[in-house]
């Protein structure tokens, strides 16, 4: 064996033979003083115990060291040992896979080897090292994910990849667990929307809806074709095109559940939303598609994206990537080609509420995933959409079209009618004939928009002095399409405001549910709108006392208020949610959260043609000034004075007990801190955000100076938000802050800040 071992030069051997020698000698080095003669034995004991105790955590930490670098040895010797049969035995179709496996517990312990080898007492013993090695490794890989494995085997990355593909299968065992770290540490780079979540507040289609979709002629022709093909569902705001998607989502699964091949097929479903995501992108999209195939098919991973060029460029383990546009289209595109699966099916719902500019890009690319000739796979993609121009011009040449209007779902409308006036009935006193005359009063009116008519029939359940009579013609006089309805909503609104703290108060939650840059729970926008410009202290806030019956009973049909554990939505008169009434401020879910009702409401309030020099004017929002407002709120309440000392305090861990991990303690004392703070995490996660989208307006100089005031002029605050904020991004605690208000407003994009503090006359 020795031969064997001594021919290898400039491999694993090697590099670990050379790092044993380097630590023999640095033992020696360290203990070398101690031989020295000294004549007096008093000194000499004294001088040696004394010089023992001052090395001795060098020499222990230099031994321990020795001890890695003896397991790495046995694992650069094996290698060696098939490098050097290899080399004696090799034949042209002989790979390293084909040799003989290797003995490992419990598996021919006994086998005989040929002369190329060591014999199998010394393979025995070797292996045993190796899976101690392994062992040590994979816990230690589990405590931390984020060690690098080539320095836990004393090795440089690509020794150590060729130690993991030894044949042993505790050599397989780690490379497995090693891939799927990796690809853990992937997705969570990707930073991907709750899709799950998003379709579970889409709402399931009644029982007998929807279902002309399977016999429309287009549909059919795309789900029975063997070719590739995108199919384009359009219809106007309102029209159940989510639903419609979210059943045929369904339908797919089941099928191709049923299918008996059924592990040849994916299926990827993701909702736009710019309700909870207003800077929905392109690259969202990606990365959702992305999240969902690589979970559905881990291999993919591995066989189409660890060893690209893409990945060798982006430092994903750090937690520092920003993936482009580009780049994952390239990922998305190498694991459809790679797959190898029959069919890949892909639902993209709500297309027209991702930025337009991305959105044109991804659409004039799709049609490359239907080329088959690069791609075993059948493609099948399924958009939904409003009738957007720049959409249907996009997606002409390359596309089948179902236009959702009511020629189609005029019976599912009436269904659905006919459920809801089901539960309402009784509280309108409806008998059958009134039923049956406000039934088709409103499928006459609906034209096609499911919205319209429950709208509708939320404004005959809050009406006053209905009686059988006038019940069809209040229903009559409605008017037609959803921003009349809406005009008229706020109307009601106006005169339900008692004075102009009331306006004030319902123009303030419109600019936070339309504009915050994600839903915001009851229990932040509670403090949100109790936040004055001029407060220096957070005792000086005064909370509405049932934020649920204000905002529902204010904001009329515009709010729903989400439940927490999927439970269902509330809106105005929804009353049986909570039992006939409005929770009581005691009982509150305050985790819930609070959005507008569809993205046409938010499209209605935010439009600057709503009734401009009329009284709805009150309730106009104007999206630059909601943000610079919401700025200025998050700005104001970060710079209170309850912050000045930091949220955690530095010497916080010294007092821990022994054994306590001082991050984790330091992690829970943070979180402790933002559950009783609860507006702190929103303010300081996103007010950077708000800044720059208020960036050309007229109040811009106050926003700009406020945030460079809090960057520059306030170090104790300064440093209490960036321990939320590092938090945030990193998910550690960081005491020591090593940025400064310049380095902060640079990172951040706050170009407008960055040149203010510049020209103050800061040092760098």
């Amino acid at each position: 064996m020795d031969n064997i071992f001594l021919s290898q030069t400039g491999g694993p051997t090697e590099t670990v033979l050379r790092n044993c020698s380097a630590t023999i000698r640095q033992i020696h080095d360290l203990i070398a003083p101690f031989q020295r003669e000294i004549e007096d034995k008093k000194v000499k004991q004294y001088l040696k115990g004394f010089r023992m105790r001052m090395k001795e955590s060098e020499i222990g930490e230099a031994v321990k060291r020795l001890q890695s670098q003896k397991l790495t040895l046995t694992l650069a010797l094996v290698s060696s040992i098939y490098q050097t049969a290899e080399k004696k035995h090799s034949v042209a179709t002989v790979t390293l896979k084909r040799t003989k496996t290797l003995p490992i517990h419990g598996h021919d312990m006994n086998r005989e080897h040929d002369g190329a080898g060591p014999n199998g007492r010394d393979m025995n013993m070797l292996t045993k090292i190796i899976d101690e090695k392994i062992a040590a490794v994979m816990q230690q890989l589990h405590h931390d994910p984020k060690l690098k494995i080539e320095d836990l085997f004393d090795l440089n990355k690509s020794q150590t990849d060729d130690l993991m593909e030894l044949d042993l299968e505790s050599a397989r065992s780690l490379k497995r667990a090693v891939d799927e770290i990796k690809r853990d540490q992937f997705l969570e780079s990707l930073c991907t929307p709750d899709y799950q979540q998003d379709r579970l507040q889409i709402k399931d289609a009644s029982a007998t809806t929807c279902e002309w979709i399977w016999d429309h002629t287009e549909y059919r022709s795309c789900r029975e074709s063997t070719e590739s093909s995108i199919l384009h569902i359009s219809g106007k705001a309102g029209s159940g095109k989510s639903v419609l998607a979210k059943c045929v989502w369904k339908r797919l699964s089941k099928e191709l559940a049923d299918s008996p091949g059924n592990n040849q097929f994916a299926l990827l479903y993701y909702i736009c939303d710019n309700r909870t995501r207003p800077n929905e992108t392109a690259s969202s999209i990606l990365r959702g598609l992305i999240h969902q195939f690589l979970l559905q098919r881990p291999s993919l991973f591995t066989e189409a994206i660890a060893k690209s060029e893409i990945m060798q460029s982006h430092s994903f383990l750090e937690g520092s990537t920003t993936w482009t546009f580009d780049s994952l289209w390239s990922i998305f595109k190498a694991i459809v080609n790679k797959s190898e699966l029959q069919v890949i099916y892909c639902i993209i719902d709500a297309l027209d509420e991702s930025e337009k500019e991305s959105t044109e890009l991804l659409i004039s690319l799709l049609p490359a995933l239907l080329d088959q000739s690069t791609s075993k796979a059948v493609v099948k993609l399924v958009l939904t959409s409003r009738i957007e121009g720049y959409i249907v011009d996009c997606l002409e040449s390359h596309t089948t079209k179902i236009l959702v209007d009511p020629s189609v779902t005029r019976q599912d409308i009436e269904t659905f009618i006919g459920e809801r006036l089901g539960k309402v009935k009784k509280r309108l006193r409806l008998d059958a004939h009134g039923e049956r005359d406000v039934r088709k009063v409103l499928l006459d009116h609906a034209d096609g928009m499911f919205l319209w008519a429950e709208l509708a029939i939320k404004d005959l359940e809050r009406a006053h002095g209905i009686t059988l009579g006038n019940m069809a013609a209040r229903v009559r006089s409605l008017p037609s399409g959803l921003n009349a309805l809406y005009k008229r909503m706020l109307a009601k609104i106006v005169g339900m405001c008692e004075n102009e703290d009331t306006i004030k108060l319902v123009r303030k939650i419109f600019t936070w549910v339309a504009l915050a840059t994600r839903p915001l729970t009851l229990a932040e926008l509670r403090v949100a709108l109790a936040i004055e410009l001029d407060m220096t202290r957070l005792d000086s806030v005064e909370l509405l006392q049932n934020i649920s019956y204000d905002l529902l009973d204010l904001c009329g049909s515009f709010i729903e208020i989400v439940r927490t554990n999927n439970k269902p939505s509330q809106t105005s008169g929804e009353s049986s949610v909570f039992g006939g009434e409005a929770e009581s401020g005691e009982n509150e879910d305050l985790a819930a959260t609070v959005r507008l009702i569809h993205q046409s409401a938010k499209d209605y309030l935010i439009a600057s043609e709503n009734d401009a020099n009329g009284l709805l004017s009150k309730f106009q929002l104007n999206s630059q000034e909601g943000h610079s407002e919401i700025a200025k709120t998050c700005l104001t309440y970060l710079l209170c004075e309850d912050f000045q000392n930091g949220i955690v305090r530095a010497n916080v861990a010294d007092n821990s007990e022994p054994g306590t991990d001082p991050n984790g303690l330091l992690a829970t004392l943070l979180n402790q801190k933002l559950a009783i703070h609860e507006f702190l995490g929103y303010a300081a996660a996103h007010w950077p955000t708000h800044v720059r989208e208020c960036s050309s307006i007229d109040d811009r100089e106050h926003v700009h100076m406020l945030a460079s005031r809090f960057l520059m002029d306030c170090p104790d605050q300064f440093q209490s938000w960036y321990q939320v904020y590092f938090f945030f991004s990193r998910g550690e605690v960081d005491l020591d802050c090593g940025i400064t208000g310049i380095h902060a407003a640079a990172f951040l994009g706050l170009y407008e800040e960055t040149k203010m503090i510049l020209d103050s006359g800061v040092a760098l």
